[in-house]
């Protein structure tokens, strides 16, 4: 089970997601991309992952899998 699965409870609520590189990022949690769902970047020789969409105040931050530690609510 990957970290998105263990957090669905999280899905649409304000979080508080803790990246590899320590950058902290939070928002709420509004969209879920699949690997499926991003298979066109194979197209452009990227891999393809999960990846999920963080609304902040000013902008949204759209987050690879491969990328998160940790997802806790904010």
């Amino acid at each position: 089970m990957n970290i998105l699965v263990k957090n669905k409870d999280l899905f649409g609520k304000k979080v508080k997601v803790i990246c590899t590189d320590g950058k902290i990022i939070t928002g709420e949690w509004n969209e879920w991309w699949d690997e499926e769902d991003n298979s066109y970047l194979a197209d452009d020789e990227l891999p393809t992952c999960d990846s999920i969409l963080i609304d902040q105040a000013d902008y949204p931050v759209e987050i690879r899998i491969t990328e998160i530690k940790a997802i806790q609510k904010a």
